[in-house]
């Protein structure tokens, strides 16, 4: 993993497949835990220690609309191939790693999984940041 922001990576320049992701919404989280889930019941994201329930709230309520309605008080990037930032600190870690390459799951290889989760990940920062025009 990269110890340092890769600042050239904010959304403006990071490509996003507008189009459907492989996980279904509506995401959920249960009533404990930081943990999200899509409608089947895959293990999606985490959000990191310390964001607030309520920003959480907003987050998956921003993510399950049908048109982009970014949260103007973030400021998102992200570290590497999981990891996404929020004012330069950690805020959403990408999972779902064995269920995605797991002989138990989809058994994906490994470079379908990677495309999977980068295209995630690229798709929140994108929702999360951009109104639709």
């Amino acid at each position: 993993m990269k110890n340092e922001i890769n600042e050239n990576k904010a959304l403006s320049q990071t490509s996003v497949s507008k189009s459907a992701i492989f996980y279904t919404r509506p995401f959920k989280m249960y009533k404990y835990g930081r943990q999200v889930y899509d409608v089947k019941d895959n293990f999606v994201f985490e959000f990191e220690k310390g964001v607030s329930k309520e920003l959480q709230q907003e987050v998956i309520f921003s993510l399950n609309a049908l048109d982009n309605e970014p949260i103007k008080e973030l400021k998102l990037s992200f570290l590497d191939a999981i990891e996404i930032l929020n004012d330069g600190q950690k805020f959403i870690c990408i999972r779902g790693w064995g269920n995605l390459t797991g002989t138990g799951g989809y058994n994906f290889k490994e470079d379908k999984a990677i495309k999977i989760q980068d295209d995630f990940k690229n798709w929140i920062i994108y929702k999360l940041s951009t109104p639709t025009t």
